[in-house]
């Protein structure tokens, strides 16, 4: 943000703190959208948790709603929302690369003025992938041949009184398969498995190593029947099914795309035009710009398929590319759903019935390709005000830097494909054409592309 511009905002933010009656009549003025906005990227890209603090009291009487999460050295712990490697690979990531976390709002930041410390209920979840859930029902069932080495030792963490999970990356993958009655049996035998996760005797599996549920199967089978019915439900409705699975279908078009071009432009050398040609993907075709994605597809251009595993199956000849990168696509959904469901508060069951403050999620896999994606692209801070259904993401890694170049590059970059009228051209684009219209064309250019 310029200088002056952030001069000007604070300026305002002073007057509204020395008259705070006030705020509601400059909240109704045409524009302050957009100084609010500038005033949480302003606070969110600050390099430092102080710098970050500073910023936020600069500017908190213009934001009174807004909660703000830091990665931080020092702080509190979110849960048992934090990154947790285990033995052979497998591993829980948090939206963060450090442990612990700074939280800022109003009451919050009050209660630190006041005491110098703040004490706020909290509640965390740690969801399991796809691929983790369904290790869980073979593993009950004895069958542990094919699973991870360390999935004894992943069952063991998650069974845990203290540790809470959930299906929820399992059931959004899976609500497009729940229509076909082939696959009802093998997705309830995985929620059935869940079930019994989360209703595990822990006393019992401790002094005797017995898994065994304080449900009666009847029980069971009724919650099962009730996750069921509600993956049918959206399932059913084409509406609901295209939401649930927009984010999907986002990531599926941009892996197509980044994908086509590698193929196509194999060698390293090709990087700035390789780059050059996503970006402005993602600009016309996409009508989105995806950080994530960008700084994934920066790491592929330059990597290859060789060395960048997550990629590995992604080849010349190869009639099952749309199908892998189909899967690698809700791998990017998952991310964004974990990122999502922070807003959440109203999501939490803490055991003592007070409505936590804050919602902390995280997410176990087994793949260690994911894991490599999920790492590189953490978050150092995000932002979101009541009634957002996800937060604003601010990334621990430059990823400006990587895209675009030195500082001057960067502004040249910020200016094309950032300024207020590329942000509301995309805007109004996006809602013209349509997502689908566009993956058909882009798998069409991959099969071309991989023959």
């Amino acid at each position: 943000m310029q200088h002056h511009a952030l001069q000007e905002i604070h300026h305002l933010a002073a007057f509204v703190a020395k008259f705070p009656k006030l705020f509601d009549e400059v909240k109704s003025r045409p524009g302050f959208e957009e100084i609010e906005r500038r005033i949480v990227a302003s606070i969110g890209n600050t390099d430092t948790v102080s710098d970050g603090l500073r910023a936020y009291e600069a500017a908190q009487s213009l934001i009174p709603n807004w909660k703000f999460v830091f990665a931080s050295a020092s702080g509190p712990l979110p849960g048992l929302s934090i990154n947790r490697n285990f033995s052979d690979g497998s591993a829980v990531r948090s939206l963060f690369p450090t442990e612990r976390v700074l939280v800022l709002d109003k009451e919050t930041h009050s209660s630190m003025l006041a005491h110098r410390d703040a004490i706020f209920p909290i509640d965390y979840s740690i969801a399991l992938d796809t691929q983790a859930l369904s290790y869980l029902a073979p593993f009950l069932e004895g069958a542990t041949k094919g699973l991870p080495d360390d999935f004894r030792e992943v069952f063991e963490f998650i069974a845990r009184d203290d540790v809470n999970v959930d299906p929820l990356p399992y059931m959004l993958e899976n609500i497009p398969n729940a229509k076909d009655e082939c696959n009802h049996f093998e997705i309830r035998r995985r929620l059935e498995a869940y079930e019994i996760l989360r209703t595990i005797d822990a006393q019992q599996l401790q002094e005797s190593g017995e898994v065994r549920s304080t449900l009666t199967p009847e029980e069971r089978r009724e919650n099962v029947k009730a996750r069921f019915a509600e993956m049918l439900e959206i399932g059913s409705d084409s509406k609901k099914l295209a939401a649930s699975m927009r984010d999907q279908t986002l990531s599926y078009c941009a892996l197509l795309k980044m994908a086509s071009i590698q193929l196509r432009k194999p060698s390293s050398s090709a990087y700035q035009s390789k780059i050059s040609e996503f970006v402005e993907f993602m600009d016309k075709e996409l009508k989105t710009m995806l950080a994530r994605e960008a700084i994934i597809a920066a790491s592929l251009f330059e990597r290859g398929q060789s060395k960048f595993k997550f990629f590995g199956k992604i080849q010349k000849k190869n009639d099952h590319n749309l199908k892998e990168l189909r899967a690698m696509a809700w791998d990017f959904a998952h991310i964004r759903h974990i990122e999502s469901v922070a807003t959440r508060i109203e999501w939490s069951h803490r055991d003592d019935g007070q409505q936590a403050r804050y919602f902390f999620p995280a997410l176990l896999t087994c793949d260690k390709r994911y894991i490599e994606v999920l790492d590189l692209y953490p978050l150092k801070c995000y932002a979101y005000k009541d009634g957002m259904s996800r937060p604003m993401p601010f990334p621990a890694v430059d990823w400006l830097q990587a895209i675009a170049g030195d500082e001057s590059a960067q502004n040249s970059f910020i200016g094309e494909y950032y300024s207020n009228e590329a942000v509301k051209r995309r805007d109004l684009e996006r809602h013209v054409g349509g997502l689908e219209e566009l993956k058909a064309k882009l798998e069409i250019e991959l099969l071309s592309a991989a023959s």
